[in-house]
Protein backbone atom coordinates (compact mmCIF):
# COMPACT_ATOMS: atom_id res chain seq x y z
CA UNK A 1 0.00 0.00 0.00
CA UNK A 2 1.12 3.44 -1.05
CA UNK A 3 -0.42 6.88 0.46
CA UNK A 4 -1.68 9.27 -2.80
CA UNK A 5 -3.10 12.51 -2.73
CA UNK A 6 -6.41 12.21 -4.19
CA UNK A 7 -9.25 15.04 -5.06
CA UNK A 8 -10.67 15.15 -1.28
CA UNK A 9 -7.54 13.96 0.47
CA UNK A 10 -4.78 11.33 1.14
CA UNK A 11 -5.82 7.59 0.68
CA UNK A 12 -4.31 4.29 0.72
CA UNK A 13 -4.06 2.49 -2.64
CA UNK A 14 -2.40 -1.18 -3.73
CA UNK A 15 0.98 -0.12 -5.86
CA UNK A 16 -0.18 -3.19 -8.10
CA UNK A 17 -2.34 -0.81 -9.51
CA UNK A 18 -4.57 -1.39 -11.81
CA UNK A 19 -5.03 -5.66 -11.17
CA UNK A 20 -5.49 -4.47 -7.33
CA UNK A 21 -7.98 -1.75 -6.68
CA UNK A 22 -7.91 -2.24 -2.86
CA UNK A 23 -7.71 1.27 -1.35
CA UNK A 24 -8.35 2.57 2.42
CA UNK A 25 -9.34 6.21 3.71
CA UNK A 26 -7.00 7.94 5.84
CA UNK A 27 -8.59 9.80 8.60
CA UNK A 28 -8.25 13.51 7.99
CA UNK A 29 -8.20 16.18 10.89
CA UNK A 30 -11.80 17.25 11.43
CA UNK A 31 -13.18 13.84 10.84
CA UNK A 32 -14.07 12.74 14.32
CA UNK A 33 -17.37 10.99 14.10
CA UNK A 34 -15.47 7.71 14.10
CA UNK A 35 -17.01 7.03 17.10
CA UNK A 36 -20.81 7.51 16.68
CA UNK A 37 -22.24 4.25 15.60
CA UNK A 38 -25.60 4.44 13.25
CA UNK A 39 -28.64 4.65 14.94
CA UNK A 40 -30.74 2.83 11.93
CA UNK A 41 -28.42 -0.63 11.60
CA UNK A 42 -27.26 -0.33 15.17
CA UNK A 43 -23.75 -1.96 13.23
CA UNK A 44 -21.60 0.18 11.14
CA UNK A 45 -20.27 3.73 12.14
CA UNK A 46 -20.81 6.99 10.59
CA UNK A 47 -18.22 8.42 8.49
CA UNK A 48 -17.64 11.23 6.26
CA UNK A 49 -17.82 11.33 2.59
CA UNK A 50 -17.89 13.17 -0.21
CA UNK A 51 -20.38 13.20 -3.13
CA UNK A 52 -20.42 15.81 -6.69
CA UNK A 53 -22.44 18.23 -3.92
CA UNK A 54 -19.60 18.06 -1.62
CA UNK A 55 -18.94 16.06 1.54
CA UNK A 56 -21.77 14.25 3.51
CA UNK A 57 -22.37 11.72 6.68
CA UNK A 58 -23.24 8.48 6.19
CA UNK A 59 -23.06 4.38 7.65
CA UNK A 60 -20.24 2.86 6.53
CA UNK A 61 -21.88 -0.44 6.32
CA UNK A 62 -23.31 0.91 2.61
CA UNK A 63 -24.89 -0.88 0.82
CA UNK A 64 -27.11 -2.89 3.44
CA UNK A 65 -27.31 0.63 5.00
CA UNK A 66 -28.19 3.72 3.70
CA UNK A 67 -28.47 6.24 6.05
CA UNK A 68 -27.06 9.87 5.20
CA UNK A 69 -26.99 13.04 7.02
CA UNK A 70 -26.09 16.67 4.98
CA UNK A 71 -24.51 17.77 8.49
CA UNK A 72 -22.64 16.97 11.05
CA UNK A 73 -23.91 14.73 13.72
CA UNK A 74 -22.59 14.63 16.51
CA UNK A 75 -22.74 11.84 19.39
CA UNK A 76 -25.68 12.75 21.20
CA UNK A 77 -29.21 12.02 21.06
CA UNK A 78 -32.38 14.16 21.09
CA UNK A 79 -34.42 13.92 24.36
CA UNK A 80 -37.61 13.71 22.47
CA UNK A 81 -37.77 11.55 19.95
CA UNK A 82 -34.04 9.56 20.71
CA UNK A 83 -32.55 10.53 17.18
CA UNK A 84 -28.95 11.71 17.03
CA UNK A 85 -28.30 15.57 16.80
CA UNK A 86 -26.40 17.52 14.18
CA UNK A 87 -23.82 20.18 14.34
CA UNK A 88 -25.82 23.11 12.80
CA UNK A 89 -23.51 26.19 13.09
CA UNK A 90 -24.04 27.25 16.61
CA UNK A 91 -26.88 25.59 17.81
CA UNK A 92 -27.29 21.43 17.45
CA UNK A 93 -30.87 20.72 16.00
CA UNK A 94 -32.59 16.99 15.85
CA UNK A 95 -31.84 14.94 12.84
CA UNK A 96 -35.60 14.28 12.60
CA UNK A 97 -37.04 16.76 10.15
CA UNK A 98 -40.70 16.32 12.50
CA UNK A 99 -38.71 17.24 15.40
CA UNK A 100 -38.21 20.48 16.35
CA UNK A 101 -35.98 20.43 19.16
CA UNK A 102 -32.47 22.37 19.16
CA UNK A 103 -29.89 23.78 21.82
CA UNK A 104 -27.19 26.41 22.41
CA UNK A 105 -23.66 24.52 21.71
CA UNK A 106 -21.41 24.66 24.81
Amino acid sequence: MTVKKGKYGYFRACSNYPKCKNIKNIKQPGDDTEDITCPKCEKGKIAKRFGKRGPFYACDNYPECKNIYSQKPVNKKCPECDNLLLDKDDVLGCSNKSCDYSENKK
